[in-house]
């Protein structure tokens, strides 16, 4: 398993789309002071149907809950959300984890491959 960091800003747009081709899933990390900005990473994994989680990074500033973070994003509620400083281990686990759980709840609604392979 191997875990890319990106840059949020929308200019970098092209690395995205390089790093994206054969993922499995993604965390989108959003600032609580500017949960906007996340919204550009939140419609590129959406247009793509990668599985994702929304990480709501502990920099400082108040968290927001998680359900006006799923208001101001415009989630699904299926979406998780993690809350927390992403250098504190359980939650960089946290982060893992869901991305993990979401990408294999996905898989198993795909329907099957024809002729029944796997």
């Amino acid at each position: 398993m191997a875990v890319f960091g990106l840059p949020g800003a929308a200019r970098f747009r092209f690395l995205w789309e390089d790093l994206a081709r054969g993922a499995v899933g993604a965390a989108v990390l959003a600032c609580p002071a500017a949960l906007a900005d996340a919204a550009p990473a939140v419609s590129f994994v959406e247009e793509r149907g990668l599985p994702f989680v929304v990480v709501v990074n502990d920099d400082g500033h108040e968290l927001p809950d998680a359900e006006a973070v799923r208001r101001d994003l415009a989630l699904d509620a299926g979406v998780p959300v993690v809350l927390g400083d992403v250098r504190w281990p359980p939650v960089g686990f946290a982060v893992v984890r869901d991305v993990v759980r979401t990408a294999l709840r996905r898989h198993s609604q795909a329907p099957a491959l024809a002729g029944g392979g796997r």
